[in-house]
């Protein structure tokens, strides 16, 4: 049997630069390995309990909080603390494979079926846990890791203190030598804790670590306080921006001149709104006509014509800039019948003129009441049109 080799297709999966995305062969021989390896990891313990990452029963939460836990402990009793966040450089594609395979080697893992596999490929996480898993040795202070994501905490109230988180910066250097890794050293930073904290300089290689008044941890902001205010004030402003992109969504920037002219394209922005009120609780069973009455919402063929009008109204009352006159015009003999402001409709060949919004304004225009167009703000114009759009649709 033959291939027909300009029939064979490549299969690419996800971003090329996410480490949970691999190529289908990557996925299909990790998942083999992961979950019959699960239960020997756990049966003689290889993967050490200070491991959050890719770990069955355990996260980011578990890390943060049981990591936070004994800082808190500690400042409590009034000891200073040092807190080390470090940052491999590029972790997941720089490991060494050799190196690698010596370690699930001594773990008891046949690597014959691995061998080859690795070469060229991004690392995935279960091997990187294995790899990264002796990190801890020798270390006196107490190591938190999610996946490469590492952080190093030391009580330094005297300075016996302060030279034991030394020589353990030390030995993490010396680990990532002899292991084929590098620090990413300028993103390294240390967290000072504790009223009574010196706020010693310490150095990882020859290089100086900087301190920060705060650090993200696994996503989270965490200050020398420890009390979370800065990530409170930023979770309020990304819920604003989330809140504000909700009341003022892109579907409604300029949506005038973009309009949807087909009934398809109403149906796939309409499906958006359908989505959104399903989530309501209590309203998932209420048919979608339903949903809008109870939330006081309206279609969105109802929104386009009210979007229209009110920029129409705008546009003759303030204009919107040199010219804007010259786009509507006012029908000289209607003083006394009709609304007292009705527009000339334009005359056309082309659907897309038909379409425009200043040719299909007009005529949904010269149907409103004069109590409507003669309103004397925009705020009045709302009311009234609002009013005279429920009779009308």
């Amino acid at each position: 049997m033959k291939f027909k080799k300009d029939k064979c297709k490549v299969l690419y999966l996800g971003w090329n630069n996410s480490v949970k995305q691999y190529k289908l062969g990557t996925v299909l021989l990790e998942s083999n390995f992961t979950y019959p390896g699960g239960q020997h990891f756990k049966n003689n313990a290889i993967i050490r309990h200070n491991q959050h990452g890719f770990t069955k029963g355990k996260s980011c939460l578990t890390n943060l909080i049981s990591f936070c836990d004994e800082v808190t402990r500690l400042v409590g009793e009034g000891k200073a603390v040092e807190v080390v966040f470090l940052d491999f450089t590029k972790a997941f594609d720089t490991v060494p494979h050799s190196i690698l395979l010596d370690k699930l080697s001594n773990c008891g893992f046949t690597v014959r079926w691995v061998k080859d596999w690795l070469k060229g490929s991004v690392l995935g996480p279960a091997l990187f846990n294995i790899f990264i898993n002796d990190l801890h040795a020798g270390v006196e202070c107490t190591i938190s890791k999610f996946a490469d994501d590492t952080k190093l905490r030391g009580a330094v109230d005297s300075l016996e203190g302060q030279e034991v988180l030394q020589r353990d910066l030390g030995r993490l250097e010396h680990w990532a030598a002899i292991n084929g890794m590098k620090f990413n050293k300028s993103k390294c930073q240390i967290l000072h804790l504790g009223q009574t904290n010196a706020r010693h300089k310490y150095k990882l290689g020859e290089e100086w670590l900087e301190s920060s008044l705060a650090e993200r941890d696994l996503g989270v902001l965490v200050n020398n306080r420890l009390n979370m205010n800065q990530e409170c004030a930023l979770a309020a402003k990304r819920a604003n921006h989330i809140l504000g992109c909700i009341k003022h969504s892109i579907t409604s920037w300029s949506k005038e001149f973009w309009a949807p002219q087909f009934k398809k394209d109403v149906r796939v922005l309409e499906c958006i709104q359908r989505k959104a009120t399903k989530l309501v609780k209590g309203l998932e069973d209420m048919s979608y006509e339903e949903r809008l009455r109870t939330l006081g919402l309206s279609s969105l063929e109802k929104r386009k014509l009210r979007g229209d009008l009110i920029a129409l109204y705008s546009f003759l009352r303030r204009g919107s800039g040199e010219g804007d006159a010259d786009l509507f015009f006012l029908v000289a003999s209607d003083r006394t019948c009709g609304n007292g402001s009705t527009l000339c409709q334009g005359r056309f060949r082309l659907d897309i003129r038909k379409h425009l919004f200043t040719e299909r304004v007009v005529k949904h225009w010269n149907k409103l009441p004069r109590e409507v167009v003669d309103a004397p703000c925009l705020s009045v114009f709302k009311r009234h049109l609002d009013n005279a759009l429920n009779n009308m649709l």
